[in-house]
């Protein structure tokens, strides 16, 4: 993912591990409410547990060519032009 945004943004990208203790704090300072931050941070948790998945024949799950580059491309020229 690091690799593919940097070539996207023509810069170094470093992917980092975030120790749990701060997602919350990150999510928020990030503009997401504490409620909501919580939210995200318990559903990670039980999809890392294992307890969650995507379940085949469950919701829309589709495959294709698209590729991580093409799905970023948009997303970083976007953050580029902002």
């Amino acid at each position: 993912m690091a690799r593919t945004i940097g070539d996207l943004a023509q810069r170094d990208v470093t992917a980092r591990a975030m120790p749990r203790g701060e997602w919350s704090e990150t999510l928020r300072a990030g503009g997401m409410g504490e409620s909501h931050a919580r939210l995200i941070v318990e559903l990670f948790d039980a999809h890392n547990a294992g307890r969650i998945d995507v379940e085949k024949e469950v919701s829309e799950r589709r495959f294709g060519t698209t590729t991580l580059a093409q799905a970023l491309a948009p997303i970083v020229t976007q953050a580029q032009k902002a």
